[in-house]
C-alpha cells in the first residue's frame, strides 16, 4: 500500500487532534445551527378548554293542579243570602201556598227565609213577618208625605187615616204571631181578618175623597193586600 506525502500529513494531524484535547481549544467549528437569539419559546402547556356541560332544556312549567270541582247543586240549594232552598223546601212551600189566592207571591216571600223543616206554622210565621215588614215601610212613606207642607189639607187628613189604620195593622200582625205561638186559632183568624180590614180602610178613604189618590205605588198597595190575604188563607190549614 502506497501513501503519498499528503496522506501522511493528514493522518498525523488527525491523530494529534484525537490524542491531544488541548489542541481543540483554538479550533473554531463552523456554525451549523441558525441563530436563535431573541427567539422566545412558550413552554406552557396549552390549557385545555373547559368543557361546559350542555344546559338542560328548560323544563316546561308544570300545569297548576285543577281546582276541586264544586258542587253544581250549591247554587240551587242556596239563595243569594246563603239560605237553604233545597228542593224539598220549595216543594213543601209550594204545597202550602197552593191554598192561597196568590201562590207565586206566597212562595217568593217564604222560600228564601226557610231552612230545614217546613210546615204550615213556620210558613205562616214567615208570611206574617213579610206582611209586617211591608206595612211598616208603607207607614213610613205615608208619614213622610203627610209632613210635606205643600200637601193639601184634604190629602193630609186622608193620609192620617191611613197612618192610623196601618199602625193598627202592624199591631194586629204582631198579635197574630202571639196567637200562633199559643195555638189560639180563634184569635189568630180574628186579628188576620182585622189586618185585611185595616188596609182596606185606607183605600176606601181615598176612594171617597174627590180628586185625591193614595200617593203610594200601586204595586206596594197591591202586595200589601195579597200578603194579608195569604196569611188568612194559610191559617185555614191549622186546626
Amino acid at each position: 500500500m502506497e501513501f503519498n506525502l499528503c496522506t501522511v500529513l493528514l493522518i498525523s494531524f488527525t491523530s494529534t487532534l484525537l490524542l491531544s484535547p488541548q489542541a481543540l481549544g483554538d479550533f473554531q467549528f463552523p456554525d451549523l445551527l441558525p441563530d436563535l437569539t431573541g427567539v422566545t419559546f412558550n413552554t406552557d402547556e396549552p390549557t385545555p378548554s373547559a368543557r361546559v356541560p350542555a344546559s338542560a332544556p328548560n323544563a316546561s312549567p308544570s300545569a297548576p293542579a285543577p281546582a276541586p270541582a264544586q258542587n253544581e247543586n250549591n247554587n240551587e240549594n242556596e239563595n243569594e243570602g246563603g239560605v237553604s232552598t233545597l228542593p224539598f223546601v220549595r216543594s213543601a212551600v209550594k204545597k202550602i201556598c197552593g191554598v192561597t189566592e196568590n201562590p207565586a207571591l206566597c212562595s217568593e216571600s217564604i222560600v228564601p227565609h226557610m231552612d230545614g223543616q217546613v210546615d204550615p206554622v213556620s210558613a205562616l210565621k214567615t208570611e206574617i213577618q213579610a206582611a209586617l215588614n211591608l206595612t211598616v215601610k208603607a207607614t213610613e212613606q205615608i208619614k213622610s208625605l203627610a209632613q210635606q207642607e205643600s200637601q193639601s189639607h184634604m190629602l193630609k187628613e186622608c193620609l192620617q187615616v191611613c197612618i192610623e189604620n196601618y199602625e193598627v195593622a202592624q199591631e194586629d200582625l204582631k198579635q197574630a204571631m202571639v196567637a200562633l205561638d199559643s195555638h189560639d186559632m180563634g184569635l189568630l183568624r180574628s186579628v188576620l181578618s182585622s189586618v185585611i180590614t185595616d188596609i182596606g180602610t185606607c183605600d176606601d178613604t181615598f176612594a171617597e175623597a174627590p180628586a185625591i189618590e193614595l200617593p203610594l205605588k200601586d204595586e206596594l198597595v197591591k202586595t200589601l193586600h195579597e200578603l194579608a190575604d195569604n196569611c188568612m188563607d194559610i191559617s185555614s190549614l191549622l186546626n
